[in-house]
């Protein structure tokens, strides 16, 4: 029987991943479980520039402790970083994501695709409550997001022929999910046929993209 080059490696990366992201929920729990809820409005004792302006965001129905776990011990210790998303390792912030986000169908698969096996956390791209709210909740415009970490694509962009992804034209997203893998080439991220159906498209953004091909003739 014919196998697939680097399936096994693969299953056993995301094997390992899995592992990795149950010892993390385990002793989040653990630690967890030693702790009391202390209510958001002694969070905003602290950190009254988050609270303030949260009622504004995206995450606004949600509790601070429902993401950051609960508060006695933190605040106990007078303000430790045991409950910060950016100090703590980029599996124990991406589970505390996928408490609210696994019923998402793209987003449910993080931990296996490329950017969950290499340590790449949600908090790397996403602010989960900036001010003012921006779509996607992105740390940056899409296009400078995703070159940081990539850029020999963005050298790619400034050849004579590229996708007018600098210019606005088109998102990487437009064709990457940076949460899937789902019937994905060997070379990259490419959303599935699914994701693709669902994604909006914006029509000022495809006729840019014709007239950059009508140019290019």
């Amino acid at each position: 029987m014919m196998k697939c080059p680097g399936i096994e490696s693969l299953l056993w990366q995301a094997a390992k991943t899995l592992a990795i992201m149950a010892i993390l929920l385990s002793s989040f729990q653990l630690a967890n479980a030693q702790a009391d809820r202390v209510g958001s409005d002694m969070c905003g004792v602290c950190h009254d520039d988050v609270h303030s302006s949260f009622g504004n965001t995206l995450h606004r129905d949600n509790d601070c402790e429902d993401c950051h776990g609960a508060g006695s011990q933190h605040v106990e210790a007078g303000g430790d970083l045991t409950l910060s998303f950016t100090e703590q390792p980029a599996g124990w912030a991406t589970l505390q994501c996928l408490h609210c986000h696994q019923d998402n169908a793209e987003q449910s698969g993080f931990l296996n695709s490329a950017h969950g096996r290499n340590s790449v956390s949600c908090v790397a791209c996403h602010q989960v409550h900036p001010t003012p709210s921006n779509f996607g909740l992105l740390k940056e415009e899409e296009k400078d997001l995703c070159t940081s970490c990539h850029p020999a694509t963005r050298a790619d962009f400034r050849k004579p022929y590229h996708h007018p992804v600098m210019e606005g034209a088109v998102l990487c997203s437009d064709c990457h999910s940076p949460h899937s893998e789902d019937n994905r080439p060997p070379s990259g991220l490419w959303q599935s046929a699914r994701e693709r159906a669902v994604f909006p498209a914006i029509p000022l953004r495809r006729a840019l993209l014709f007239l950059s091909i009508l140019q290019v003739w």
